[in-house]
């Protein structure tokens, strides 16, 4: 974790993730048995995924193929694209914005409205 995430710096990023662990050990998020993306069954094996790092019990579950393309669709345009075209228009993604300069403008600024 080197670069900046919609303005959260890595160090952020990582107690993020520390935080995930904790809600989870302590049952203030669940596992969940589905991809939020691609509604793939992922149990135990999903990822966690987080747009705004300041509300770590808002991060989205994903399978890591959906992970990876989410992380990735600033620079694999057309991998994005294509999953894209796979899951259903209401999934929070297709809102993400695929605007380089967002890896470091702040959240706020960029979704002024948050994410679904």
């Amino acid at each position: 974790m080197r670069a900046s995430y919609n303005g959260f710096c890595p160090k952020q990023r990582r107690i993020a993730g520390r935080e995930i662990n904790a809600a989870v050990a302590d049952g203030r998020m669940a596992w969940h048995s589905f991809c939020s993306v691609c509604a793939t069954a992922i149990g135990m094996r999903h990822h966690w995924h987080l747009e705004d790092y300041r509300d770590v019990l808002s991060a989205y579950p994903v399978c890591r193929r959906c992970h990876h393309a989410i992380h990735v669709r600033f620079v694999q345009t057309d991998y994005w694209q294509r999953l894209l075209k796979e899951v259903p228009v209401a999934t929070w993604v297709h809102e993400l914005s695929v605007d380089i300069v967002t890896l470091t403008r702040p959240f706020d600024e960029t979704y002024l409205n948050g994410l679904p």
